[in-house]
């Protein structure tokens, strides 16, 4: 192994995914499945209870516009907002059980488009590469 192969797969890999998921999100945004809001309910659902912060730093959005878009979720029952024990300044968002249900049919939907593009068959073997590459990854940022 060349001693850049691991630097340049993970370039690649960048460059692809982007590319994918760009075309993916055009599509998949049109029908609405890639909303901010979703991502940020996926979020809130992948680690129970986040801040506005946390928001912000992973979807790269000012930290005002996370406020407003979270106010509606508010609003329309999908998350909760609870200030923190100890520092009234610090929120954090959940999610409600009708905010799962609006999750878990988008998540469905979003499956179906990914299979239609994917070889059924190696589905499951792109889905484990791609989650032992994201706990990797989370573990490091």
């Amino acid at each position: 192994m060349d001693k850049n192969d691991f630097a340049k797969n993970m370039l690649m890999l960048n460059i692809l995914s982007q590319s994918a998921c760009e075309s993916q999100e055009k599509e998949l945004s049109k029908k609405n499945f890639l909303s901010t809001d979703t991502k940020i309910m996926f979020l809130i659902d992948s680690y129970e209870r986040i801040s506005p912060s946390f928001l912000t730093q992973r979807l790269k959005i000012a930290k005002s516009n996370i406020a407003l878009m979270c106010k509606k979720l508010v609003e329309n029952g999908y998350i909760t907002q609870t200030p923190d024990l100890k520092d009234k300044r610090i929120v954090y968002y959940c999610l409600t059980n009708l905010g799962k249900d609006y999750l878990n049919e988008k998540l469905s939907e979003i499956q179906n488009n990914l299979e239609a593009v994917c070889i059924k068959d190696n589905i499951d073997n792109i889905n484990g590469c791609i989650q032992d590459l994201n706990e990797m990854l989370e573990k490091r940022f």
